[in-house]
């Protein structure tokens, strides 16, 4: 099961648990180990700001196993939206690299509750909503108006919270952080509300129905967490792919195992890594363009100009919905130093508008 079944698949260790990250020395060994182990893709979800495209030694690594060696590398291109345009994964944006960004997912998990007032309401979880009997609750905040509810660590005076239901205002901070917070108390069921108030004795109950898949109005767009370039614009957009970086659901560690719904385009960058196939490749054709320059040689006095009209022929028996693209460049040699150009080139054949 999973995106790529019945591939090999290697696993270097290149950071733990307890670390915050792991040190790029370290991810550049396993990256070797798995080059000389004869892995043909080297994916890596990994990577901190640098945007930059060579230079550093990780990035030089990257790109040698990338060009030198054939491998084909595969990075996630990092989440840090927030901090504004080219603030670019590293190594993600390695020169030789193929960088991930993300897409929402077409549908989502959900199940459903009841609320005492006749509505059936969607919840967005991937596992069962297991809680039977009774449970007091204990409420963290003196007032439904605090915003910053459990966004510290609690008071010394809070009770062990193993045997309540705690109740906390969704505010202002990460739902991780309230989470955490929480849990150095003993929590282990909570409930976030929002701001809304209802009426007192507001019940909800849970069904023991199964989950559905909800299709989603953001599937397919940008997540909101994806974004580029990195500083090198010389080369293709960054990132270069997307894949399905938002609920996705896969292996999460808890006590007894389990799943979560993740995001991050560390998530979507399996999603390209899997989707790769080393038995394909691309329909060679023998057939070329032509291209006519006229005129081919001119000398062109100071303060003058010179018109050079540029004509291409696309080849026979191509068909405009297959939209063709040609490259190349055209070199323009001078007897003055320093004066020969190269002027790159391409286009397709077609139209865009009518393919699309």
């Amino acid at each position: 099961m999973g995106v790529a079944p019945n591939v090999t698949l290697g696993m270097y260790l290149s950071g733990s648990a307890e670390d915050d990250g792991a040190p790029f020395d370290s991810m550049i060994m396993a990256m070797l180990h798995a080059h000389k182990d004869g892995a043909d893709i080297i994916p890596a979800s990994v990577g901190g700001p640098g945007s930059w495209g060579q230079g550093k030694e990780f990035l030089t690594v990257v790109n040698n196993l990338a060009e030198k060696k054939g491998t084909i590398i595969i990075i996630a291109a990092g989440d840090d939206v927030a901090e504004g345009l080219f603030y670019f994964g590293r190594p993600a944006s390695a020169m030789n690299a193929i960088s991930v960004g993300s897409v929402e997912a077409q549908a989502v998990i959900t199940g459903k509750f009841k609320a005492s007032n006749g509505k059936e309401l969607m919840i967005y979880q991937t596992s069962t909503f297991n809680l039977s009997g009774e449970y007091p609750i204990y409420i963290t905040a003196n007032s439904t108006d605090v915003t910053n509810d459990a966004c510290d660590e609690l008071p010394k005076h809070t009770p062990n919270l193993t045997n309540y239901i705690v109740l906390v205002r969704r505010g202002t901070c990460l739902i991780e952080d309230k989470a955490n917070n929480l849990a150095a108390k003993g929590a282990k069921h909570v409930l976030f509300y929002m701001a809304k108030k209802d009426k007192a004795g507001f019940k909800v109950s849970f069904p023991p129905t199964k989950h559905f898949y909800r299709n989603s109005p953001e599937g397919g767009f940008p997540s909101n967490f994806s974004h580029g370039p990195s500083y090198d614009l010389r080369r293709s957009l960054q990132p270069m792919l997307a894949g399905v970086g938002s609920n996705v659901v896969s292996n999460f560690p808890m006590n007894d195992a389990g799943h979560g719904s993740l995001r991050g385009t560390s998530m979507a960058a399996p999603q390209v890594w899997y989707s790769l196939r080393q038995d394909l490749n691309p329909i060679s054709s023998n057939q070329s363009a032509t291209v006519q320059i006229n005129p081919q040689k001119f000398s062109v006095k100071p303060g003058s100009s010179q018109v050079v009209k540029v004509s291409f022929l696309s080849p026979n028996k191509l068909e405009p919905r297959c939209l063709a693209v040609y490259s190349g460049f055209i070199v323009m040699t001078a007897n003055a130093e320093c004066e020969s150009h190269n002027l790159p080139y391409y286009g397709i054949l077609g139209l865009l508008k009518g393919q699309v």
